[in-house]
């Protein structure tokens, strides 16, 4: 009774893998109420927040206080700025809205009742090689270019130095 199967959570069982979702609106699914149907989506568990964390997922809220950590920060996660480079990051496959998204980035896949599922065509997988690399010790600044970056799969950024060498063949 309190946590009823319904087609929605059924879709996304069958459909995420080791994607996960997020809703658009709070009233779509209530805070770490995906565990119990062993979904997962990228809001983490509330009496844990990461300062880092929580200020580059910021870049997908309505605003994004990237100027400094310590910012006053939602705790809970819903991604209104749904195009974000943020979600492609984290492997949000699925997004759910009330409100049609009109893009053919985000198709639209099911739809139960007034809520609607659409797909990110641009998700990354949770691990996947970059091409590059670049060196930034502020980690404000990782976070604004990891915003601008047109392919967030083609660089990482590293607060040290890394001592790799190519070997040819490899």
């Amino acid at each position: 009774l309190f946590y009823p199967e319904i087609e929605t959570t059924q879709f996304l069982r069958k459909n995420l893998s080791y994607s996960r979702f997020l809703p658009l609106h709070q009233e779509i699914f209530g805070t770490n109420h995906q565990t119990v149907y062993g979904l997962e989506s990228i809001e983490g568990f509330s009496a844990y927040y990461n300062d880092k964390y929580g200020t580059f997922v910021a870049l997908g809220q309505e605003y994004a206080p990237v100027g400094s950590f310590g910012a006053h920060l939602e705790r809970t996660v819903y991604g209104r700025n749904y195009q974000a480079n943020v979600f492609n990051l984290l492997s949000v496959k699925y997004f759910l809205s009330f409100e049609d998204l009109n893009s053919n980035d985000y198709p639209l896949v099911f739809e139960e009742g007034r809520v609607k599922v659409y797909e990110n065509k641009r998700v990354l997988p949770r691990a996947f090689l970059a091409c590059g690399w670049e060196k930034e010790n502020d980690p404000v600044e990782v976070i604004k270019k990891i915003s601008r970056l047109e392919n967030p799969q083609e660089k990482v950024f590293v607060q040290q130095e890394l001592d790799v060498r190519c070997r040819k063949g490899l």
